[in-house]
């Protein structure tokens, strides 16, 4: 058997194996909630939106297309887009009842999710590229990153933000870690949770790139932070099994390299046919990034990234793995492509970024 499908058919088998481990666990859990009355069996289906994995795309094609969060703050839960004409409108559409983005999700509502997903090695990559700041601040001296001390890391790995908007806490953000980094080679080859073997010369750098690709640098609140783990977990983490009248938590996936594939096999699994593929398959407004810069990462780069992104690619096989629209074919793909990438046998030239 090939090395690849050995390593695929390992990585299917530990999440298998923490998927029973769960099931009992969640069984008396879940049992405890209900009887305390503190979980409901949920109804409809939540769409999560995990940022640069195409869900701003999909989300056009939503009846309620706002923010859950922000209808439910600012007005009284209604979104104001639910009321407006569809033509042609698909099943999903009807059965969405909330968008999630940028805001922790509550599982305990929603019977059903969606879930966006996308190669976490690039998704990290596009995220880098989405997040560059204006060439105004891009052009600052390199010299700015070696200044970059344990007082200044330690402000932007803490919870305190800077005064005025939000704005200015993206821009702090900004400022250090692309001076730090300009390049998706010098990102991926710095960040590293041993200084010794980061390539920049700024220790600081090193774990401020380490930190970021961890998810744990809340500051700015980019899509580094929003990630698998905060969106997904929290799914993953709720009971995988049916208690009394309570069905089974059920999640489909929607991989950004097959949208409108996976759209259609969703909809056609909730009843609905297989809806036409949307026209307003709409891609972020920065195509030129393409084309600007370099995507390349090298071999050393990608055994950085493999490394720090570990919980992710967990969350992310797991999800793959629950995905009822995707068949047994289809995940070994899926799983066998990140396999082969993290290898660290290559570079990689990081393809479909947007």
């Amino acid at each position: 058997m090939h090395e690849l499908q050995l390593l695929c058919l390992a990585m299917t088998a530990t999440a298998s194996r923490n998927a029973t481990a769960r099931s009992s666990a969640d069984k008396l859990w879940h049992a405890s909630r209900v009887r305390a009355g503190g979980v409901g069996c949920g109804h409809g289906i939540a769409l999560v939106h995990v940022g640069k994995a195409g869900g701003s795309s999909v989300s056009k094609n939503l009846r309620r297309s706002c923010h859950a969060w922000w209808a439910e703050r600012y007005n009284n839960g209604v979104c104001p887009a639910a009321a407006r004409e569809m033509a042609n409108e698909s099943e999903i559409s009807k059965r969405v009842l909330a968008y999630w983005h940028v805001h922790p999700v509550p599982v305990e509502r929603y019977a059903e999710f969606i879930v966006m997903v996308r190669n976490p090695i690039e998704r990290i990559i596009s995220i880098f590229l989405a997040t560059r700041p204006p060439a105004s601040i891009l052009k600052q001296s390199r010299s700015q990153a070696s200044t970059l001390n344990r007082s200044g890391l330690s402000e932007l790995l803490g919870s305190r933000k800077p005064k005025g908007p939000p704005r200015n806490a993206l821009l702090a953000f900004q400022r250090a870690f692309y001076s730090c980094f300009q390049t998706t080679n010098e990102f991926a080859e710095g960040s590293t949770s041993n200084p010794a073997m980061s390539t920049h010369p700024n220790p600081n750098c090193a774990e401020l790139g380490w930190r970021t690709l961890r998810g744990e640098i809340q500051l700015g609140h980019t899509h580094f932070y929003f990630n698998f783990g905060f969106y997904a977990r929290p799914i993953l983490a709720f009971p995988t099994v049916g208690i009394g009248n309570c069905t089974a938590k059920k999640i489909y996936v929607i991989r950004t390299e097959a949208i409108w594939q996976d759209w259609q096999q969703i909809n056609a699994m909730l009843g609905g046919g297989r809806a036409p593929v949307p026209s307003t398959h709409e891609r972020d407004g920065q195509q030129s990034f393409r084309h600007e810069y370099n995507r390349t990462v090298s071999e050393r780069g990608l055994v950085n990234l493999c490394a720090g992104l570990a919980a992710e690619r967990e969350v992310y096989t797991e999800l793959i793995q629950q995905a009822a629209n995707l068949g047994p074919r289809e995940k070994q793909l899926e799983l066998i492509a990140l396999a082969a990438m993290c290898r660290g046998t290559t570079s990689y030239l990081i393809e479909n970024l947007y």
